[in-house]
Protein backbone atom coordinates (compact mmCIF):
# COMPACT_ATOMS: atom_id res chain seq x y z
CA UNK A 1 0.00 0.00 0.00
CA UNK A 2 1.28 3.55 -1.16
CA UNK A 3 1.77 5.76 2.31
CA UNK A 4 -0.16 9.08 2.00
CA UNK A 5 3.00 10.83 2.49
CA UNK A 6 4.38 8.91 -0.80
CA UNK A 7 0.99 10.24 -2.85
CA UNK A 8 1.75 13.63 -1.81
CA UNK A 9 5.05 14.03 -3.01
CA UNK A 10 3.96 11.97 -6.50
CA UNK A 11 0.93 14.68 -6.61
CA UNK A 12 3.56 17.62 -5.84
CA UNK A 13 6.26 16.65 -8.20
CA UNK A 14 3.32 16.71 -10.83
CA UNK A 15 1.69 19.76 -10.13
CA UNK A 16 5.32 21.25 -9.41
CA UNK A 17 6.10 20.11 -13.19
CA UNK A 18 3.32 21.74 -14.86
CA UNK A 19 3.97 24.88 -12.98
CA UNK A 20 7.36 24.74 -14.23
CA UNK A 21 6.54 23.62 -17.89
CA UNK A 22 3.36 26.14 -17.96
CA UNK A 23 5.97 29.09 -16.74
CA UNK A 24 8.30 28.50 -19.15
CA UNK A 25 6.05 28.46 -22.48
CA UNK A 26 4.14 31.49 -20.95
CA UNK A 27 7.62 32.96 -20.56
CA UNK A 28 9.25 32.14 -23.72
CA UNK A 29 6.31 32.96 -25.64
CA UNK A 30 5.28 36.39 -24.27
CA UNK A 31 8.88 37.47 -24.30
CA UNK A 32 9.08 36.38 -28.37
CA UNK A 33 5.67 38.59 -28.73
CA UNK A 34 6.78 41.37 -26.81
CA UNK A 35 10.46 40.98 -28.01
CA UNK A 36 9.81 40.84 -31.68
CA UNK A 37 9.47 44.43 -32.49
CA UNK A 38 12.74 45.71 -30.82
CA UNK A 39 16.08 45.23 -32.13
CA UNK A 40 17.98 41.81 -31.12
CA UNK A 41 21.65 41.43 -30.35
CA UNK A 42 22.94 38.56 -32.04
CA UNK A 43 25.24 36.32 -29.60
CA UNK A 44 27.16 34.80 -32.21
CA UNK A 45 31.13 35.35 -31.23
CA UNK A 46 34.04 34.21 -33.50
CA UNK A 47 34.94 31.37 -31.32
CA UNK A 48 31.23 29.62 -32.60
CA UNK A 49 33.09 29.19 -35.69
CA UNK A 50 35.83 27.03 -34.32
CA UNK A 51 33.38 24.19 -33.47
CA UNK A 52 31.85 21.64 -35.86
CA UNK A 53 28.02 20.91 -36.06
CA UNK A 54 27.39 17.48 -34.40
CA UNK A 55 24.30 17.00 -34.83
CA UNK A 56 24.41 14.06 -33.00
CA UNK A 57 24.76 16.22 -29.77
CA UNK A 58 21.06 16.72 -30.05
CA UNK A 59 21.26 13.56 -27.57
CA UNK A 60 22.45 15.98 -24.93
CA UNK A 61 19.94 18.58 -25.47
CA UNK A 62 17.36 16.15 -25.14
CA UNK A 63 19.27 14.06 -21.90
CA UNK A 64 19.83 17.23 -20.33
CA UNK A 65 16.09 17.78 -20.61
CA UNK A 66 15.77 14.07 -19.06
CA UNK A 67 18.29 14.48 -16.44
CA UNK A 68 16.60 17.89 -15.38
CA UNK A 69 13.19 16.02 -14.91
CA UNK A 70 14.94 13.37 -12.62
CA UNK A 71 16.42 15.75 -10.44
CA UNK A 72 13.20 17.60 -10.37
CA UNK A 73 11.24 14.22 -8.96
CA UNK A 74 13.85 14.00 -6.30
CA UNK A 75 14.07 17.32 -5.33
CA UNK A 76 9.88 16.65 -5.24
CA UNK A 77 10.60 13.69 -2.70
CA UNK A 78 12.74 15.99 0.47
CA UNK A 79 11.28 17.93 2.49
CA UNK A 80 8.63 20.19 1.57
CA UNK A 81 10.85 23.45 2.87
CA UNK A 82 13.54 22.29 0.78
CA UNK A 83 11.35 21.43 -2.65
CA UNK A 84 9.66 24.97 -1.77
CA UNK A 85 12.61 27.00 -1.93
CA UNK A 86 13.92 24.89 -5.23
CA UNK A 87 10.79 25.78 -7.56
CA UNK A 88 10.73 29.14 -6.00
CA UNK A 89 14.37 30.28 -6.89
CA UNK A 90 13.61 28.71 -10.40
CA UNK A 91 10.13 31.31 -10.38
CA UNK A 92 12.10 34.04 -9.49
CA UNK A 93 15.26 32.77 -11.63
CA UNK A 94 12.55 32.33 -15.01
CA UNK A 95 10.90 36.02 -14.19
CA UNK A 96 14.38 37.50 -13.98
CA UNK A 97 15.08 35.93 -17.16
CA UNK A 98 11.79 37.11 -18.56
CA UNK A 99 12.90 40.61 -18.19
CA UNK A 100 15.77 40.29 -19.91
CA UNK A 101 13.88 38.53 -22.75
CA UNK A 102 11.85 41.93 -23.22
CA UNK A 103 14.24 44.36 -22.51
CA UNK A 104 17.30 43.15 -24.18
CA UNK A 105 16.27 40.56 -26.70
CA UNK A 106 18.77 38.68 -28.49
CA UNK A 107 18.95 35.66 -31.14
CA UNK A 108 21.62 33.78 -33.17
CA UNK A 109 21.38 32.56 -36.72
CA UNK A 110 21.21 28.71 -36.45
CA UNK A 111 23.88 26.29 -39.06
CA UNK A 112 21.39 25.14 -41.70
CA UNK A 113 20.04 21.41 -41.65
CA UNK A 114 20.88 19.55 -44.64
CA UNK A 115 20.27 15.65 -45.84
CA UNK A 116 18.33 13.49 -43.61
CA UNK A 117 19.30 11.20 -40.77
CA UNK A 118 17.70 10.85 -37.14
CA UNK A 119 19.83 13.09 -36.29
CA UNK A 120 18.81 16.28 -38.23
CA UNK A 121 15.10 14.97 -38.16
CA UNK A 122 15.38 15.69 -33.80
CA UNK A 123 17.03 18.82 -34.75
CA UNK A 124 14.28 19.84 -37.23
CA UNK A 125 11.78 19.46 -34.79
CA UNK A 126 13.51 21.37 -32.37
CA UNK A 127 14.26 23.89 -34.53
CA UNK A 128 10.00 23.99 -35.38
CA UNK A 129 9.14 24.34 -31.29
CA UNK A 130 11.77 26.27 -30.03
CA UNK A 131 12.68 29.61 -31.68
CA UNK A 132 16.22 30.76 -31.81
CA UNK A 133 15.69 33.88 -29.60
CA UNK A 134 15.02 34.74 -25.70
CA UNK A 135 18.37 33.30 -25.64
CA UNK A 136 20.25 35.58 -22.62
CA UNK A 137 20.26 34.38 -20.36
CA UNK A 138 19.66 31.20 -20.64
CA UNK A 139 16.84 29.47 -18.87
CA UNK A 140 19.09 26.06 -19.61
CA UNK A 141 21.45 27.59 -17.62
CA UNK A 142 18.88 28.41 -14.84
CA UNK A 143 17.90 25.04 -14.66
CA UNK A 144 21.10 23.39 -14.88
CA UNK A 145 22.28 25.90 -12.07
CA UNK A 146 19.45 25.39 -10.01
CA UNK A 147 19.85 21.36 -10.58
CA UNK A 148 23.42 21.20 -9.69
CA UNK A 149 22.97 23.31 -6.36
CA UNK A 150 20.06 20.58 -5.86
CA UNK A 151 22.23 17.54 -6.21
CA UNK A 152 26.12 18.82 -5.11
CA UNK A 153 27.36 16.44 -2.68
CA UNK A 154 23.82 13.96 -2.78
CA UNK A 155 25.75 10.54 -3.85
CA UNK A 156 22.70 9.23 -5.51
CA UNK A 157 22.74 11.46 -8.53
CA UNK A 158 25.70 11.91 -11.11
CA UNK A 159 26.13 15.28 -11.73
CA UNK A 160 25.83 15.98 -15.82
CA UNK A 161 26.97 19.25 -16.93
CA UNK A 162 25.46 21.52 -19.88
CA UNK A 163 27.72 23.24 -22.26
CA UNK A 164 26.92 27.02 -22.51
CA UNK A 165 28.22 29.99 -24.18
CA UNK A 166 30.55 31.48 -22.02
CA UNK A 167 29.02 34.93 -22.15
CA UNK A 168 25.82 33.38 -21.18
CA UNK A 169 26.91 31.09 -18.65
CA UNK A 170 28.95 33.60 -16.60
CA UNK A 171 26.78 36.52 -17.11
CA UNK A 172 23.36 34.43 -15.95
CA UNK A 173 24.99 33.08 -13.02
CA UNK A 174 25.05 36.22 -10.36
CA UNK A 175 20.82 36.12 -11.84
CA UNK A 176 20.67 32.43 -10.77
CA UNK A 177 22.66 32.81 -7.56
CA UNK A 178 20.63 35.51 -6.39
CA UNK A 179 17.24 33.94 -7.25
CA UNK A 180 18.81 30.89 -5.17
CA UNK A 181 19.57 33.53 -1.82
CA UNK A 182 16.35 35.26 -2.52
CA UNK A 183 14.41 32.06 -1.86
CA UNK A 184 17.01 30.74 0.58
CA UNK A 185 16.53 33.38 3.18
Amino acid sequence: MISTASKEKKFYFAVSLFIMLLCNRIIFTLGHLLGQSRLHFDLSIPADALFPFLPWTILIYDGFNFWCLIIYWKVAQRERWEADRFFCSQLLAKAISFLFFVLLPTDIIRPQLKGSSIWIDLLRHLYRVDTPDNLFPSIHCVLGWHCWIAVRGKKELTVMVSRSKPPDGICGLPFHADSQTACYA
